[in-house]
């Protein structure tokens, strides 16, 4: 039965996620005719049934507390899966790292979604992703953006890079903000072990074991008010604050020390 339910859901995730980009991929073009809001709301219509159809074919209940607001929300960031949550939840696109338009197929999609990339190590390219940012906002495709710049286990909201949120800042964009939270039941392995991914936890396996459990829990936390500060420091402090605040944990912090994977 393990092993039906882990290959029926493979093989539906792989389709879902080939449909939404064959969607994105074909449905751009004439979406971009009509003008580039059209092509923002063709494609934050794409995330958010993307996000949501996944999220059912794998077995993942996503719970939503509080309102995603427009334009830019940050959050912490705990598995591969918080892009799905997060695109159902809010129906926005991602800011993300450069490394990730290189990735196969992945990198592809991302890319065809309008993810902005930020190449953190060429501080001349920050003023052309505030722009980018901007841009993808107006034409009605709000962003989410993780500024840990790593998945955690959930203990902790790690500290936020203010790199990431210099285009923010500099653009005095009021940003929003959410907290990110797993939960397995009874009898399953844990969900900073089977659902967050972090350390040197290998891709693979992990897909396959979280595939084999009958049902998890992903909860998403919305803040009421964004928050908007022109110093890029001043702004990662306060959204690490906020976000701490709503920020549930997945595992107690003296258990990540038993069992991390590393």
């Amino acid at each position: 039965m393990s092993r039906l339910r882990t290959s029926s859901r493979l093989i539906l995730a792989t389709t879902v996620t080939f449909a939404a980009w064959f969607a994105l991929l074909f449905g751009s073009l004439p979406a971009l005719a009509l003008g580039r809001r059209m092509l923002g709301r063709w494609r934050a219509f794409v995330m958010g049934t993307w996000g949501r159809t996944l999220a059912r074919a794998i077995g993942m209940r996503i719970h939503v507390r509080g309102t995603p607001g427009k334009g830019l929300i940050v959050a912490n960031h705990l598995s591969y899966l918080d892009i799905v949550v997060l695109g159902a939840a809010t129906r926005k696109g991602f800011v993300s790292k450069a490394e990730v338009a290189r990735w196969p197929f992945m990198g592809w999609m991302a890319r065809t979604a309008g993810t902005v990339f930020v190449d953190r190590g060429k501080k001349r390219e920050l003023a052309r992703t505030a722009g980018r940012m901007s841009r993808k906002m107006s034409d009605g495709q709000g962003l989410c953006l993780f500024p840990e710049g790593t998945s955690s286990p959930g203990a902790a909201v790690q500290a936020f890079r203010s790199s990431l949120l210099e285009p923010a800042a500099e653009a005095e964009i009021p940003v929003g903000y959410a907290a990110l939270h797993y939960s397995t039941p009874p009898g399953c392995p844990p969900a900073h072990l089977s659902v967050c991914w972090w350390g040197e936890m290998t891709l693979a396996p992990h897909v396959l074991n979280l595939l084999r459990m009958p049902s998890f829990d992903a909860t998403v936390a919305f803040g009421s008010q964004p928050i908007a500060d022109t110093n890029r420091k001043l702004l990662a402090a306060k959204l690490h604050h906020a976000v701490a605040e709503l920020f549930h944990p997945t595992v107690d912090p003296s258990e990540v020390c038993l069992t991390s994977p590393t």
